[in-house]
């Protein structure tokens, strides 16, 4: 037995709040074609892993071969503009045509380059990358005999549209099949990074001098048998009137 002068110490204080585990809201993407089609292939399923820009799913979309179509002439149509500005650039310089023809030519130039661009932009709108404008870009195989056009591009290469996973994560929602018609603006899949959770958290308005931002919390569910540690992400600051507490968002 000591006997000691009292005096201060520290004293820690546990207090225990209900709640529940939530997916991470800042994780979570939802994949939408933005180009109406035909599901042609369905590459993932539920529950499968993905890695960012892999191919999800392929629709046939013949709008999406028609936006195509557009940048192929767009580019051709500025080639071709390039090269009456140059030769007219140079009848004139030589003083063998009117300036007239010169300016006529700079501005028919300007305007192929702004189609071109606002070709392009719309395909980059759908998900195409610029190395998919670049082999859109260029002609396909074959040579012009007796009047005839260049070999055409195939079918598959215009119509093809690939979906691509904007992320890392799980598929938690899936919502297409194989010959399914598909709307632009359908939510196809649903992907969720896991790597992290959120404990959403009930805390009463009496404890809300305890609760700060980045302390630590300790989650345990009673029904898993499992505890994780974690720390406060969030706290909100309105009360609700029929619950008299607040929201708090604690990162696992």
């Amino acid at each position: 037995i000591e006997v000691v002068e009292a005096g201060p110490a520290s004293m820690k204080i546990t207090l225990e709040f209900p709640g529940e585990i939530e997916l991470n809201k800042n994780k979570i993407a939802h994949v939408v074609p933005r180009v109406a089609g035909v599901a042609a292939e369905v590459r993932k399923n539920l529950g499968d892993l993905v890695k960012k820009n892999e191919t999800l799913a392929i629709l046939d979309s013949q709008g999406f071969a028609e936006t195509k179509s557009q940048y192929i002439q767009s580019v051709h149509r500025l080639e071709f503009a390039q090269a009456s500005f140059i030769r007219e650039e140079s009848l004139w310089k030589k003083k063998i045509s009117a300036e007239q023809d010169y300016l006529a030519s700079r501005h028919q130039l300007e305007e192929a380059e702004l189609a071109r661009q606002v070709a392009a932009q719309k395909l980059i709108s759908m998900g195409l990358s610029q190395a998919d404008l670049s082999v859109l870009a260029i002609e396909p195989e074959g040579t012009v005999k007796d009047r005839e056009v260049r070999t055409p591009f195939l079918h598959s290469l215009l119509t093809r549209y690939e979906l691509r996973s904007p992320m890392d994560g799980v598929i938690i929602e899936k919502h297409v099949a194989v010959g399914e018609t598909i709307k632009e603006d359908a939510n196809i899949f649903i992907i969720a990074d896991l790597s992290t959770v959120l404990a959403g958290i009930s805390v009463y308005a009496h404890d809300l001098n305890a609760i700060q931002m980045g302390q630590k919390v300790t989650v345990k569910s009673q029904v898993l048998n499992m505890t994780a540690t974690g720390t406060i992400s969030y706290l909100g600051p309105l009360i609700g009137e029929q619950t008299r507490t607040a929201k708090a968002y604690v990162s696992i």
